[in-house]
């Protein structure tokens, strides 16, 4: 799920994101002027480089979602514990996705129809429609009867409306903070970055063992949201 805007992150206020494949949020030369490095020999040999997607992958994975946007897929069995009711609801279990990309196939593999259903966000569910597929066994409304489902959709920070004024600037600053810390973990035992006059120390979550300001930002990206 590492991908990146190939837009100017610096200027990203209005301009639509595009993503590609296997590349990173942050660069080498972020990394130099935050930190006031004052030598390239690490940006020649490749090491920033390689603490950031090292960051980046631990991030991503803390949070437990794409850090831009990714293919994702997962079932519901659609099964209730009520003798003879219907199924009117699938959950979504990743978040954020764009209910656009949203495509449901029962067991047989057949899409069901979106007109059968709404994708609700605020719910973290599939909601079937009035009028939808299998109306005549529940009422009015579409049922699942039919499962298990497969679900599949585009999920991840990268598909959130506020990505590039919220969530991308949250993730680019945990990034940096934590390549400063791995930065600096170099040298053995040391618990401060001096560079250039500055001098940058960290206090480590206990629980998860990442510097403190990135352990608090993922927990506010996670959210309440079931993630994978």
């Amino acid at each position: 799920g590492q991908q990146v805007a190939t837009a100017d992150v610096a200027a990203l206020t209005g301009t639509p994101i595009v993503f590609t494949a296997l590349s990173v949020l942050v660069t080498p030369q972020d990394i130099v002027n935050y930190y006031r490095i004052q030598t390239t020999a690490e940006v020649v040999n490749g090491l920033l480089a390689e603490l950031i997607v090292e960051a980046q992958g631990e991030i991503e994975y803390a949070c437990g979602k794409s850090l831009t946007q990714e293919q994702v897929t997962w079932y519901d069995n659609a099964q209730t514990l009520r003798m003879g009711e219907a199924v009117t609801n699938l959950l979504l279990k990743y978040g954020p996705i764009d209910p656009t990309s949203v495509v449901v196939k029962d067991y047989l593999g057949v899409t069901v129809p979106a007109a059968g259903y709404t994708v609700r966000l605020d719910l973290g569910m599939l909601c079937g429609l009035p009028g939808g597929v299998g109306a005549f066994t529940a009422g009015p409304y579409a049922t699942f009867s039919d499962g298990p489902y497969m679900i599949q959709c585009t999920a991840g920070f990268g598909t959130s409306p506020t990505y590039a004024t919220r969530e991308l600037p949250m993730l680019r600053r945990s990034i940096i903070d934590y390549v400063g810390y791995l930065f600096q973990q170099r040298d053995i035992g040391a618990s401060a970055l001096k560079a250039a006059g500055t001098t940058v120390t960290y206090a480590i979550d206990p629980v998860t063992g990442l510097p403190d300001r990135v352990a608090r930002t993922i927990r506010k990206l996670r959210g309440p949201v079931v993630t994978r």
